[in-house]
């Protein structure tokens, strides 16, 4: 009869704890999932985390010849994701060398950083100062950003002139 008190007493104290322990694992996957959801909430709401883009222009300057050149955005995650990095040298192989050391991108990003907004769900505005006078792209017809966006001339483009920022994959 002892024998059968002590199974059942250690049984109950057996149940408590796996109920105990399943109430935590069902908390710790919700907070997963919920974890989750934010991630790609986040991810929908700023597409440009983690990406790398090509920005090519071709223009006329006051004076002298035309001018063109690329050079890459390389835009923040993490730590960094409202900020974006602009190599203008080395091209795609700088890139490919800030995106796989990690020592670097932090230095990149602590360095040389620059803040960025969506304004408008069209107008991708790069700078640290006064919005309407950063520096900008515009999405026209429905590409990519394209134009350099000046809040004086409402992105009108001199004929033969090129600002095309396109998404680039780096593998």
């Amino acid at each position: 009869m002892k024998k059968i008190k002590e199974f059942m007493i250690d049984h109950k104290i057996m149940t408590v704890l796996c109920f105990l322990i399943l109430i935590c694992a069902i908390v710790g996957g919700k907070d997963f999932i919920d974890q989750y959801r934010e991630q790609q909430q986040f991810y929908a709401e700023h597409p440009l985390v983690n990406k790398v883009y090509k920005y090519h222009f071709r223009e006329k300057p006051y004076s002298g010849p035309w001018a063109e050149g690329t050079f890459y955005y390389v835009f923040g995650d993490q730590e960094h994701r409202n900020e974006v990095v602009t190599v203008y040298h080395g091209g795609i192989k700088r890139v490919k060398e800030i995106l796989n050391n990690k020592d670097k991108y932090n230095k990149e990003f602590s360095d040389k950083a620059e803040k960025y907004i969506i304004k408008d769900g069209n107008k991708l505005i790069i700078g640290t100062g006064d919005l309407d006078d950063g520096y900008s792209h515009q999405v026209k017809k429905g590409e990519n950003w394209v134009g350099s966006y000046d809040s004086n001339d409402k992105n009108e483009e001199i004929p033969g002139e090129i600002h095309k920022t396109t998404p680039v994959n780096i593998k």
